[in-house]
């Protein structure tokens, strides 16, 4: 069996931060992490609601940081085509 892959994405107010670590057996291992300025709250105090624009930049990071560019090596591959994205390992 090989090493362990887990992935977290934060979602916050400003920016999208995705971090994946590797587990060797003994300790983790911080392998790549990818922030996105996304701005996803802009409005959000005087609207009392996510903008258009903010959710639409924070959908197109997580399509990035999952299907486009640098990507963990096949964990995502049939996910992306489904959904209409590229796996590049």
């Amino acid at each position: 069996m090989g090493n362990i892959r887990k992935a977290v994405v934060d979602v916050g107010s400003n920016s999208l931060i995705l971090a994946v670590e590797e587990f060797d057996g003994q300790t983790w291992h911080r392998v790549q992490e990818r922030t996105a300025i996304t701005s996803l709250g802009e409005g959000t105090k005087s609207t009392g609601l996510l903008g258009e624009r903010g959710m639409s930049a924070s959908l197109e990071a997580l399509k990035v940081f999952f299907c486009g560019g640098q990507s963990f090596r096949g964990g995502f591959s049939r996910s992306c085509r489904d959904h209409g994205g590229s796996h590049r390992g």
